[in-house]
């Protein structure tokens, strides 16, 4: 194997792989199986890929609560994926080892995503992420503004709004500890409106 020198390659070494930043992507959808939380709380939950190669699984959109009851935000999201992919009615197809959604599979997506930081049970820091807006990978436009005929903002405008979200348990203080020296610096990403993934002709906008 020969090589060539390529900036952009070399920029890539050492790089993490995952997703670890608010922002932004254009994503390849690369798995949607729908899950069921050992409360009882139903998602999908998807695993993606961005056009740099960075992952992220475990992205769930809960739906339905531990009460049984719809939650309206996860089910609303899960509508703006498929509007935003072209996907009319989701399945559940079982496999060896999941419930999948396949109809989501492979498609190009949109997604600004926002870090939320916790507190694991063992003391110790954790994160997931959360979808915060779904659009276009297309053209870059929300369902709204694709509707209402408007340019493209939104996106635009989360990315330079979002921050990370720190739910961690803060310590408790007393006279003789000095509190801990933590920042929560914003992560500004850029986010790639036109993707270079080729994509599918029943994408609708």
């Amino acid at each position: 194997m020969d090589f060539s020198y390529n900036e952009n390659e070399a920029l890539q070494g050492g790089a993490s792989g995952y997703i670890t930043q608010t922002g932004a992507y254009v994503v390849k959808i690369t798995m949607a199986k729908w899950t069921v939380s050992q409360s009882g709380a139903e998602a999908l939950e998807l695993s993606i890929e961005t056009e740099n190669s960075e992952k992220l699984d475990y992205l769930s959109i809960y739906y339905r609560g531990k009460d049984g009851n719809v939650i309206d935000f996860g089910r609303n999201m899960i509508q703006s994926l498929m509007g935003c992919t072209g996907v009319k009615k989701l399945s559940r197809q079982p496999t060896e080892n999941a419930l999948i959604a396949p109809e989501l599979i492979g498609k190009s997506v949109g997604l600004c995503l926002q870090k939320h930081l916790y507190t694991k049970q063992d003391g110790s820091d954790g994160f997931y992420f959360k979808i915060i807006q779904v659009y276009s990978a297309k053209s870059g436009l929300t369902l709204s503004e694709h509707k209402n005929n408007e340019p493209a903002k939104r996106v635009a405008y989360l990315i330079s709004t979002m921050k990370d979200k720190d739910e961690r348990e803060k310590p408790k203080r007393t006279k003789q500890s000095k509190p801990k020296n933590e920042t929560n610096q914003a992560n500004e990403a850029t986010a790639q409106l036109y993707g270079k993934y080729d994509f599918d002709d029943d994408v609708p906008f």
